[in-house]
């Protein structure tokens, strides 16, 4: 990496530290709690701008949007020192008129400090060319892990691999 894209890297990583840092105070009234969600999404943005090769536009039926992607969530989870753990990993099969279908349903949880959420994820060899073991099941994992991120910050959201994975 040059070092002027070191330089701005730096820059980055120093704004989105002092808006997590002021993110914990002053929730205690109205103000705070707007002036929290105002740090929150001005944190969002940040991060949005610091890991631009980390969001996927993709066409939907109003035009197109940005969806975050599996890698963004994972540096979400490192830079917030967040611990993602697997709860549970189900194997499901349903019969079907032309073949049968299976799948994955996988629950993860996301904790930092005393808080946490959890997320789930699921994927069906219908929704995949070529079905593999390794790639629904994959599929699942990373749909619930992101999922799980993305409830315990606060951005509930659909994330890239979901929306690209049922196109």
């Amino acid at each position: 990496m040059n070092s002027l894209k070191q330089a701005q890297r730096s820059q980055e990583d120093h704004k989105v530290a002092k808006i997590v840092e002021k993110g914990t105070k002053g929730a205690d009234d109205t103000s705070g709690i707007l002036a929290s969600i105002r740090r929150y999404e001005k944190l969002q943005r940040c991060l949005d701008s610091a890991l631009p090769d980390c969001m996927v536009t993709i066409p939907t039926k109003q035009g197109s949007a940005a969806f975050r992607t599996k890698k963004y969530w994972n540096a979400v989870a490192l830079a917030l020192k967040i611990d993602v753990a697997l709860v549970s990993e189900e194997r499901i099969f349903q019969e079907t008129r032309s073949k049968p279908i299976w799948g994955y349903v996988v629950i993860y949880r996301a904790t930092i400090n005393a808080a946490s959420q959890i997320g789930d994820g699921a994927c069906t060899s219908d929704e995949v060319p070529n079905p593999t073991l390794h790639t629904v099941r994959s599929r699942a994992h990373t749909r619930a892990r992101n999922r799980a991120i993305s409830n315990l910050v606060a951005f509930g959201e659909v994330t890239a691999e979901e929306v690209t994975f049922n196109q």
